[in-house]
């Protein structure tokens, strides 16, 4: 069964969200975790692309945007909304809809910042999950 992991930030400093998805990102890898990132578009990709290549130096985090032009084989993409969400360990899910096919995934991840939109469309998303009968964890981030 799917379990639902919703990161609700407590911070709202600038940056903190992506911050902490960059983290996310880099430990989950590091559990030997394939990851697919849900962007909101093309240019959320693009930023998001550029923010895991330079966040740590000290680290790499191997991946592609997924934007359906080539084969992608990277253990972490970022998929574009044109792009199906194909069955992976861990999706994150940075869209403001839930994925569509849910049940491919072992783990969904949801990061939730102070902004009141996202804090809305978050509280949503959790409704949805909820009422499909799937597990779901909330972790409060400082």
């Amino acid at each position: 069964m799917t379990q639902v992991d919703f990161y609700i930030l407590q911070n709202e400093r600038a940056g903190h969200r992506d911050r902490t998805l960059c983290q996310l990102v880099q430990k989950i890898y590091g559990l030997g975790h394939e990851v697919r990132i849900l962007a909101e578009g093309p240019t959320d990709a693009r930023q998001l692309d550029e923010l895991l290549w330079t966040f740590n130096p000290n680290s790499f985090i191997p991946h592609e945007i997924d934007d359906g032009s080539r084969e992608c084989s990277a253990p972490i993409r970022i998929v574009l909304p044109n792009r199906d969400d194909p069955a992976t360990n861990v999706l994150i899910n940075l869209r403001s809809q839930i994925p569509e096919h849910v049940d491919r995934h072992d783990r969904i991840v949801e990061i939730i910042d102070g902004d009141d939109t996202q804090r809305q469309a978050g509280r949503d998303r959790y409704r949805r999950y909820q009422a499909l009968g799937l597990k779901i964890e909330t972790h409060t981030l400082g």
